[in-house]
């Protein structure tokens, strides 16, 4: 695991003592909502989908969207 390879330990990412480590638990922290977001949608939100419910389903993949973006940004963090 290449967060393994900057920071040793996962537990000692979330100590924020220097820059690397609060961009690698930034990143675990997106890569965990990111995959909640999508549970909840495939869980959630597709079995009910209707054309009156795709609002709800836009918000969904705006939302994995964005916290891509985030994680593409915080991971040129990592290598600057």
């Amino acid at each position: 695991m290449l967060a393994h390879h900057y920071v040793p330990g996962i537990i000692n990412a979330f100590t924020f003592s220097d820059r690397v480590q609060a961009i690698v638990a930034a990143k675990i922290l997106l890569l965990s909502a990111t995959a909640l977001v999508g549970t909840h949608a495939r869980l959630r939100v597709i079995p009910r989908l209707t054309p009156d419910r795709l609002r709800g389903h836009a918000v969904h993949i705006s939302l994995v969207t964005a916290l891509a973006v985030a994680l593409l940004v915080h991971g040129s963090l990592v290598r600057a």
